[in-house]
């Protein structure tokens, strides 16, 4: 038990996914394209379905 207690209190990893770095392997300054889709998880409407 007293293992479980200590290591809850670990920093947390941090993940950094592989595009946002350059070549080197530091953080990219290059501004970078946000796309946002509102409404995807929402059902289809009958009158969505038919077009």
């Amino acid at each position: 038990m007293g293992k479980g207690f200590i290591s809850s209190r670990k920093q947390p990893q941090i993940t950094i996914h592989p595009e946002m770095l350059d070549k080197n392997g530091n953080l990219t300054t290059e501004e970078l394209l946000t796309v946002r889709f509102s409404g995807d998880n929402e059902p289809l409407r009958a009158d969505d379905r038919a077009s």
